[in-house]
């Protein structure tokens, strides 16, 4: 029997939460991605779908994910919740 590896939030209209594998979080830290890029290759979402859920454009994800733009707290907090990690995992 295989478990979904993404939970429901009745409150979030049916947007899946993601449970974060650490194992593929370290291999993507470990070839040098950005905290925030390897916890969401972790949750096993696309750049489209974390943006979507985060309200912002793919666009400035990316910019986010490759260092190309400094994430405010308010970013990193929201990303922190959606992703199922804390706050500091996500700082550099």
């Amino acid at each position: 029997m295989q478990m979904n590896a993404h939970r429901v939030d009745d409150n979030a209209h049916a947007i899946r939460k993601p449970i974060p594998d650490p194992w593929i979080h370290l291999a993507w830290i470990t070839a040098g991605a950005t905290p925030l890029k390897a916890w969401r290759h972790a949750a096993d979402l696309t750049p489209q779908e974390l943006a979507t859920m985060a309200g912002i454009s793919t666009a400035l994800l990316t910019r986010l994910e490759n260092r190309l733009q400094p994430m405010t707290v308010t970013q990193r907090l929201r990303f922190a919740r959606l992703l199922g990690v804390s706050e500091g995992d996500l700082t550099e």
